[in-house]
């Protein structure tokens, strides 16, 4: 049961990752997870590049 819970905060890290380093260089300040991981479906569906694109102006 615990290392479900740990395995799935992993795959939640995994998957935010790459997002997190589009928006890091830009100045995008994270303060945590949660926030990547709302703009995850956006990225899913649209691609990275219009999330840094967007913060950008």
């Amino acid at each position: 049961m615990i290392g479900d819970q740990l395995g799935t905060q992993v795959d939640r890290l995994i998957r935010a990752w790459p997002l997190a380093e589009c928006l890091t260089p830009i100045g995008v300040k994270i303060i945590n997870g949660a926030q990547i991981r709302e703009l995850l479906p956006l990225a899913d569906q649209h691609g990275q590049d219009v999330i840094t694109r967007a913060e950008q102006g």
